[in-house]
C-alpha cells in the first residue's frame, strides 16, 4: 500500500483537476492519515483538502461469496474529510442497497478490524458453546438457533455500546457456574474464562482514571448495576466506590434509587460486605454531593438526574463519564470519558 500511494502520489504531480484517492484495503486505523495521506502529498507537491482529497471505502466482502457481498451490501461507509469525496463516491455506490454512511478515515479503518474481529467472536463462542452441549448432551444447533431468533436483545445493538462494567444478580453469577460447569467435564473454554477478567479490567480502568486525576474530594453519581434500579448485587459501582475509599479518598454517594433502609436479602448482605459504612457516605442530592466534590463519576445515564448533574456542575468540576453522557450534558466541567 505504501508503494502504491508513492505511485499515486507521482501520477497526480500532472493532474490539473482535483483527484480523490480511495484505499479499500484493510488498513491500521491512522494508516491513511499518518502514512498514505503524507506519502501522496509529498510526491505530488499537493495538499491533502485543497488539490486532492483522500477516502477510506472498507470492503465487507466473504471468500467465496464476494461479488454476491460486493452488489449487495448491508451499508456502504466512506470516511473521508469535505464534501467532495462524499458527493462523489454516494454518485459511485449510492445505488447499492443499503445505507450510505459518511463517518471519519479512521473511524472506517476501525470498523474493518471491529466487523473481522466481531465475526471471529461469534464463530469461536458458538464453538465453545458446541463443546460444552456436547458434554452434556445438548444439540448445540437447537441451543444456537434458539439464541439467535431473540433479535431485541441477542442479534440487536443491545449490550453493544461502550460503557461500563457488567455487574448484577444474573451475568457474573451465570457465566461463573458456566465456565466450573466446563471445568468439572474438561472442557476448555478460553473466551468464556477471559469475559470477567475483561470486565474487572474495564472497572479497573476507571479507578486509574480517577486516582490520575490527583482529586481528593470524590462524587460518585450512580451505584445500582442498572439505571432505574436499586440492585447492587455485583455492581461495579459499588467495587469502584470500595476502592476508593480503601485509597483514603473522600468519597460522597448519590443514587436516587437506592435507599439504603429499603435494601433486603443479597442486595443488603453485598453492601455490608463491600462497604458496610456506606451509610455515612450516602447522600440525598446530586447538588450536596457536587458542591462538595473537586470530581464527579458519572455512572448512571437517567435524563432526568443528568439534568441535574449539568445544574450543579461548576467550570472548575472534573468529571470522569463511564456510562457515555450525551453530548448535551457536557457543556460545563471538564469531561473525560472512560475510553472516548
Amino acid at each position: 500500500m505504501v508503494r502504491l500511494a508513492h505511485d499515486l502520489g507521482r501520477h497526480l504531480r500532472d493532474k490539473r483537476e482535483a483527484h480523490i484517492v480511495v484505499f479499500r484495503s484493510t488498513l491500521v486505523p491512522g494508516t491513511v492519515d499518518e502514512t498514505l495521506t503524507p506519502i501522496l502529498e509529498h510526491e505530488s507537491g499537493k495538499r491533502h483538502g485543497a488539490d486532492f482529497h483522500v477516502a477510506f471505502q472498507p470492503e465487507f466482502l466473504r471468500e467465496g461469496s464476494s461479488i454476491r457481498d460486493y452488489d449487495s451490501p448491508p451499508l456502504t461507509i466512506v470516511g473521508a474529510e469535505g464534501d467532495a469525496p462524499f458527493a462523489v463516491l454516494r454518485q459511485l455506490f449510492g445505488h447499492l442497497p443499503g445505507e450510505f454512511v459518511q463517518t471519519s478515515i479512521r473511524t472506517a479503518e476501525m470498523v474493518k478490524y471491529t466487523c473481522n474481529n466481531f465475526h471471529a467472536l461469534k464463530i469461536t463462542f458458538a464453538n465453545e458453546t458446541a463443546r460444552l452441549c456436547e458434554s452434556l448432551g445438548v444439540d448445540p444447533f437447537a441451543v444456537m438457533d434458539l439464541l439467535c431468533r431473540d433479535r431485541s436483545l441477542n442479534i440487536s445493538p443491545a449490550y453493544l455500546r461502550p460503557g461500563f462494567a457488567y455487574g448484577g444478580s444474573c451475568l457474573p453469577k451465570d457465566l461463573r457456574a458456566t465456565v466450573h460447569l466446563a471445568r468439572m467435564r474438561d472442557v476448555e473454554l478460553p473466551v468464556h474464562a477471559a469475559i470477567a477478567n475483561s470486565n474487572q479490567l474495564h472497572v479497573e480502568r476507571a479507578i486509574a482514571k480517577i486516582i490520575g486525576a490527583g482529586k481528593r474530594k470524590i462524587g460518585v453519581l450512580g451505584l445500582s448495576f442498572k439505571a432505574g434500579t436499586d440492585d447492587l448485587r455485583e455492581s461495579p459501582m459499588v467495587r469502584l466506590v470500595e476502592h476508593l475509599i480503601g485509597k483514603g479518598l473522600d468519597v460522597l454517594v448519590c443514587d436516587p434509587e437506592v435507599h439504603l433502609s429499603r435494601l433486603l436479602g443479597a442486595n443488603r448482605r453485598f453492601i455490608d460486605q463491600h462497604v458496610p459504612h456506606l451509610g455515612a457516605l450516602m447522600r440525598e442530592s446530586v447538588e450536596e454531593v457536587a458542591l462538595n466534590s473537586e470530581l464527579l463519576v458519572v455512572g448512571l445515564s437517567s435524563p432526568r438526574v443528568l439534568e441535574q448533574v449539568r445544574g450543579h456542575i461548576r467550570p472548575d468540576h472534573e468529571i470522569i463519564d463511564l456510562v457515555g453522557v450525551p453530548s448535551r450534558f457536557t457543556e460545563v466541567g471538564q469531561w473525560q470519558g472512560l475510553c472516548w
